[in-house]
């Protein structure tokens, strides 16, 4: 691949630092409209902004923000050179929001974090975790975390946004009512 002038062999060994605080790489595949799996990676990263604007493409608001707010950035690259960014004040709105752009070109993202029934619940929104919804069943105090960037081998399980936002809001009324 080639992202400005350097050939990467591995996207995550030749990243410019910058203001980039709080840098992680992810290498990861995704699945192209022709079924072709991609080499990509996912890096994220925070900096601190000064009076930030933030579009939440998942609720479809903007948020503006007064003084200086430590902002979350997420940024795909592929083996094909497609490379799309965004960011947001939770990890959680960073990546779901991400997820979107990635869907609108066609690509699908193999891995845990896209899985139908995984989702980032409210008191994991400033992680890189997610965690398995059980229809009927509500999630334990010391429940499992998983990595939203670790590999999904099962493609069937990959879903849209739209679609782990349903299945969140059906698991949601699932649990009305059950105790504690």
């Amino acid at each position: 691949m080639i992202l400005n002038g350097f050939v990467l062999i591995n996207t995550c060994n030749l990243i410019k630092m910058n203001n980039k605080e709080n840098f992680k790489c992810f290498n990861i595949k995704s699945l192209n409209f022709q079924h072709k799996i991609l080499d990509a990676s996912i890096n994220i990263w925070t900096e601190n902004i000064e009076n930030p604007t933030i579009y939440d493409i998942v609720e479809n608001k903007k948020y503006e923000f007064q003084g200086k707010y430590e902002v979350f950035f997420l940024e795909y690259h592929d083996e094909t050179g497609n490379s799309l960014k965004n960011y947001s004040d939770r990890i959680g709105s960073a990546f779901y929001g991400l997820c979107i752009k990635i869907e609108q070109i066609e690509l699908k993202l193999l891995i845990k974090g896209c899985v139908l029934s995984n989702y980032i619940i409210p008191r994991l929104q400033y992680s890189i975790y997610t965690t398995h919804l059980t229809l009927g069943k509500r999630i334990d105090k010391e429940f499992v975390r998983i990595n939203l960037f670790d590999p999904e081998e099962d493609v069937n399980q990959i879903a849209t946004v739209q679609e782990q936002k349903a299945y969140y809001n059906q698991w949601l009324k699932s649990i009305e009512g059950l105790p504690y």
